[in-house]
């Protein structure tokens, strides 16, 4: 099966929060134990995490950033506005929607800051070994 491009960035959105989703993508699903060992423990999929957000006022600001790019696309909101498979979904929402001005926004100030980073973690089998892993991945620095 042939996906679009913003069809191929929420499929791979979906693999962080379901190991089955990966079939869509014709890999080998992760089976619940090492899903829940990367994602879970090791390499949580969420901005807030990898931002410095945290809780507090800090992630508040995040929530209220992201709710706020949802609105603007008429997306629904989430409960979970910063989890990669919602940040994923909502860059590709604005794609389809032509939305590039606001897509930029959620690409520079949402996803690039941590994700590369992430990612590179997260394949990264030798890395997984310890909480270390994803705790290096954290905003670049001006």
């Amino acid at each position: 099966m042939a996906l679009d491009r913003w069809e191929l960035l929420r499929a791979l959105g979906a693999v962080a929060a379901d190991p089955a989703a990966a079939r869509e993508l014709g890999l080998l699903p992760a089976g619940p134990a090492e899903h829940a060992e990367v994602f879970a423990f090791n390499c949580p999929p969420y901005a807030s995490v990898y931002l410095g957000a945290g809780n507090g006022q800090l992630a508040t600001q995040l929530a209220t950033q992201l709710r706020a790019l949802r609105a603007a696309a008429g997306a629904a909101a989430s409960p979970e506005p910063d989890h990669l498979t919602e940040l994923l979904g909502l860059y590709a929402r604005l794609g389809q929607a032509g939305e590039d001005g606001t897509r930029r926004v959620l690409f520079r100030e949402h996803l690039w800051p941590w994700l590369p980073a992430y990612l590179g973690a997260v394949i990264r089998p030798s890395s997984r070994s310890s909480r270390s892993a994803c705790s290096t991945v954290s905003r670049p620095t001006a």
